[in-house]
């Protein structure tokens, strides 16, 4: 299937060569598809045009990759700055919002193209875990509003059957969705590397500017931040929060004690940051000690 990609600065159009349908988020099977078009309007079918809503059309991410005569193209939307969610828990607000868009350049049956529609949910996940994008202090596993299209080319003369992480297929999906999720994000201001800093990391578990600033004890918010910035990016700092963050991961999936978390937790901060100090918990044991290095204490 050949497929031409028009890209302006209010949308982002996919015209489709070959007889093409697909499985939509919202709408279920649908079809024929002629065109797909990601902009700021409302997710619809209309007549053989696949309107997908998106935020910002000229912040998609677009990545295409082949194996073989095997080809999967990824258009992705992603804003995770805000409005991330995590399976089983309550929803957290915000209008974070991840859609994707998959061409698949074959033809598969209804229970691959489902299929497939979960390997691209997987791919979201992973990625957002590459981001150390947070639903409070725990790991998002997805966005307040998630949409996801997965189009085949019935026209097609290879059929394939499998789409699970097992096959080529699924190894295609998954990595251009996880590559086309954080470019977006990137693009939409969420990178790794612009969280790599002490602030930011403590922000992603709830702790913000001004919590940490109240819990340092600091007479006057402007002077914590004038020394908080100096100390933010400091690479020791960064990589202890980092090393902590995961220890408190560990103890909320129940792989060791609070108490244990806390003892390692403690001689982390004590060699690369100052003594540790706070309450029993060990998330709030980082947040006193991370306030009192960030005010110079």
């Amino acid at each position: 299937m050949q497929s031409d990609i028009i890209r302006t600065d209010d949308v982002t159009t996919v015209v489709l060569d070959g007889k093409c349908d697909g499985l939509v988020t919202g709408i279920g099977f649908t079809g024929p598809i002629a065109k797909v078009v990601m902009w700021d309007g409302e997710t619809a079918c209309r007549g053989n045009t696949l309107y997908m809503h998106v935020g910002s059309p000229s912040k998609v991410s677009i990545k295409e990759l082949t194996f073989n005569t095997t080809t999967v193209t990824a258009l992705t939307y992603a804003d995770v700055g805000s409005g991330l969610e995590r399976a089983g828990y309550d929803p957290s607000g915000g209008d974070g919002r991840i859609t994707v868009v998959l061409i698949l350049d074959a033809d598969v049956p209804d229970s691959t193209l489902a299929r497939a529609g979960i390997t691209v949910t997987e791919g979201i996940t992973a990625a957002l875990q590459d981001l150390r994008a947070m639903y409070n202090a725990l790991q998002a596993s997805g966005s307040a509003v998630q949409e996801i299209a997965v189009i085949r080319d019935n026209d097609s003369s290879l059929f394939l059957r499998g789409a699970g992480k097992h096959t080529k297929l699924g190894e295609l999906i998954g990595r251009s969705v996880v590559e086309s999720v954080k470019e977006s994000a990137a693009l939409n201001g969420t990178s790794l590397t612009g969280r790599m800093s002490v602030m930011s990391m403590m922000a992603s578990c709830g702790y913000d500017q001004e919590r940490l600033f109240r819990i340092s004890g600091s007479p006057d918010l402007g002077q914590f931040l004038s020394k908080a910035v100096v100390r933010d990016s400091d690479p020791m700092a960064i990589a202890a929060v980092a090393s902590v963050i995961r220890i408190c991961d560990a103890v909320s999936w129940g792989l060791m004690s609070e108490s244990e978390g806390r003892k390692v937790a403690s001689e982390v901060l004590r060699g690369c940051i100052r003594e540790p100090s706070g309450p029993e918990n060990t998330l709030g044991m980082l947040a006193t000690t991370v306030s009192l290095f960030l005010a110079g204490l």
